[in-house]
């Protein structure tokens, strides 16, 4: 419930009224509008509303299950501060997501806050709140809780990485999702961030941001992201956080059966992305010691 909370609002907020190539809440409901007699504007203003008071409902329903979740008292609130920190932080990150989109008007992309928003919009509440509400749950030790926070974070990062390359280089029979709408709109990723410190920017930022972009000029910028180099420094980048993450789980203090948990998680994260990547042969001016000079 609370992942179909965030989803929707952020379909809302970025004003999509499609996912996975079908209607979604919005979208559904400006088209009921719509054979109503509606006007586009009106049909809109429903759809938007439709979204947001979903979205509530299912805040509302994550809260509500949490709280009757049979656990005991102490777990309870353990786990209601923890679903309550996941809240605010994917706010924060969705929130820092819409600044970072005003990237161009006189502000400059950097790694950082794509990395940052990637951490509070998708880690806190995909990985590390899951994580962490089952070792409340198995009574674990405030100790592992930290480090799942980390791994979760780690594992998040390196997620939101792939699925922005899929954004750009997916197949969309697989994914469900236009490959040609980031570029479209330049979304504020890790991988225009390091493009933008490459020889291919000035033509780059010249195509992207263009809500008329075509297919053709996509194709081109699909091209420069990879021949400079962007395209694998942020596969590289994914796989240094997936690598870290697997790393912290094998220590010692960490369970056997968890450590398996989070290989079987990170195995199923990258092999999601490399079956719906597409290929491509440029490696471009980015190599290991540049990458992590700009990720550190």
């Amino acid at each position: 419930m609370l992942h179909t909370a965030f989803v929707v609002h952020d379909d809302v907020i970025d004003g999509d009224d499609t996912r996975r190539g079908r209607p979604n809440v919005s979208g559904a409901f400006e088209v009921q509008a719509r054979r109503t007699g509606a006007s586009a504007a009106a049909a809109q203003r429903q759809g938007s509303a439709a979204g947001i008071l979903a979205g509530d409902l299912a805040l509302v329903s994550a809260l509500r299950l949490m709280a009757r979740s049979g656990a005991s008292a102490a777990q309870t609130e353990q786990l209601l501060e923890l679903l309550e920190e996941a809240v605010h932080a994917t706010a924060s990150g969705e929130l820092a997501d819409v600044r970072l989109s005003r990237v161009g008007e006189g502000q400059a992309l950097q790694l950082q806050d794509a990395l940052r928003v990637a951490e509070l919009k998708t880690s806190a509440y995909s990985f590390q709140l899951p994580m962490q509400v089952g070792a409340v749950l198995a009574d674990a030790p405030w100790e592992l809780l930290e480090k799942l926070a980390v791994i979760g974070r780690l594992v998040g990062i390196g997620f939101q990485l792939l699925d922005d390359l899929l954004g750009v280089f997916g197949r969309q029979e697989l994914t469900g999702k236009t490959v040609i709408s980031d570029l479209r709109e330049a979304k504020p990723t890790a991988l225009l961030a390091l493009a933008r410190g490459t020889s291919c920017w000035t033509e780059l930022s010249a195509l992207i941001g263009d809500p008329e972009l075509g297919e053709e000029q996509a194709d081109r910028a699909r091209d420069l992201l990879t021949g400079c180099g962007a395209r694998r420094a942020v596969q590289d980048l994914a796989d240094q956080q997936l690598d870290e993450a697997l790393h912290l789980a094998a220590r010692p203090a960490v369970p056997a059966e968890l450590e398996a948990v989070v290989a079987q998680l990170i195995e199923r994260v990258r092999g999601t992305a490399i079956s719906a990547m597409t290929t491509h042969s440029a490696e471009g001016q980015f190599g290991v010691a540049p990458l992590r000079e700009q990720a550190s």
